[in-house]
């Protein structure tokens, strides 16, 4: 049984990733500050590093007010932005880095992010050659490249760009990663195993790694290697819930029940918001004869998403056949009615009874 939504997870995971692994790399952009806004930009990172992004905003505003160490703070503010999705003011907040300081790969790079934020993809790519042009030799920057090229689905230029940035360094898992992201969009799922094995073994408790190498697993048809990766990620992160829900569609698929009930029922538990989820534990449920409890399940997933009629037909089915098997039957006599017209024919047969037993 295909998952809903699941042939897209790769890309959406490393994409979120690679932003958030760049962007926490404060650029060298000045000498160090040496008045009293060094506490003030410290503050502010902690903030960016603790996911306060609006007060770490406010205190680097504070610096650019002073008029003093502008560059880092409009660094830092749109390092604070682009976190937030505020793609058009991060890149704001870096163009004028540009144009007050001397521009550095880094800055380039988180240019290029900001671009590729808002859906500029060829001047994002633009930005990243300049940066390539200054330093050649740095990893991130084909990488960075070879993941906008891959966005553009243009899988080759993506490939080659990741692989000479594993040429530059080839035991960053990042690297590996991008690789077999790649190769899996592309299809290629044998020498995307190869690439996340790589990842997974350089960061071996990366959750996104291992996750994704359970979803390229059950690409290949190797769905006991997949539990076993789903498992992994779960005894990492117990609250993971695409694992979780990943391995009870396998054990579904193998008609394990009991598991599959369990991994379904870990999901809906952590995130009772998945009609996906609420439906498949109906349809377990449904399988072990739980008829009432299954009756639950779909009436949730259809009320969580009542544009799948799917879910609907499911729901009202079963709500229908559950209701009817559980009706008693009307009789066409009341109860009491019944009652006095058995105790009339008792008192009728002892009263024969008498008289035939007097007369005889």
């Amino acid at each position: 049984m295909n998952i809903s939504g699941k042939d897209h997870s790769i890309i959406k995971a490393i994409c979120i990733l690679f932003l958030f692994t760049l962007i926490t790399v404060p650029p060298c952009l000045s000498s160090p500050i040496k008045d009293h806004n060094i506490t003030t930009l410290q503050s502010g990172r902690d903030a960016i590093n603790e996911g306060q992004y609006e007060d770490a905003i406010m205190l680097f505003d504070q610096i650019i007010k002073s008029g003093k160490n502008l560059p880092v703070a409009y660094n830092n503010k749109g390092i604070a932005l682009l976190r937030l999705g505020k793609c058009n003011e991060a890149l704001d907040a870096f163009l004028k880095v540009k144009n007050i300081s001397t521009s550095d790969t880094d800055l380039l790079l988180n240019i290029a992010l900001s671009q590729e934020c808002t859906g500029d993809h060829n001047q994002a790519i633009n930005t990243i050659n300049q940066a390539i042009n200054i330093s050649p030799e740095n990893a991130d920057l084909w990488l960075m490249r070879g993941v906008i090229m891959r966005e553009n689905l243009d899988y080759i230029s993506a490939l080659n760009d990741i692989d000479h940035a594993r040429d530059i360094n080839n035991t960053r898992g990042d690297v590996w990663y991008e690789r077999a992201v790649t190769l899996a969009l592309n299809q290629d799922y044998s020498d995307a195993y190869e690439a996340i094995v790589k990842a997974s073994t350089i960061s071996k408790n990366d959750t996104v790694y291992i996750f994704n190498k359970g979803v390229i697993e059950e690409r290949l048809g190797r769905n006991r290697d997949a539990i076993s990766s789903y498992d992994k990620v779960i005894e990492i992160d117990p609250s993971n819930v695409k694992a979780w829900f990943n391995k009870g569609s396998i054990q579904w698929n193998f008609y394990h029940l009991n598991e599959s009930l369990n991994a379904f029922t870990q999901v809906v538990q952590l995130d009772p918001n998945m009609s996906d989820a609420w439906f498949f534990q109906g349809l377990v449920l449904k399988e072990l004869g739980r008829d009432n409890e299954s009756v639950i399940s779909f009436e949730k997933a259809s009320n969580l998403n009542p544009q799948n009629k799917m879910y609907k037909a499911y729901s009202d089915r079963y709500e229908k056949k559950n209701r009817t098997t559980n009706e008693v039957p009307s009789l066409p006599i009341p109860v009491s009615s019944l009652l006095i017209i058995c105790i009339i024919i008792s008192a009728a047969l002892a009263m024969f009874s008498y008289y035939v037993g007097k007369y005889r």
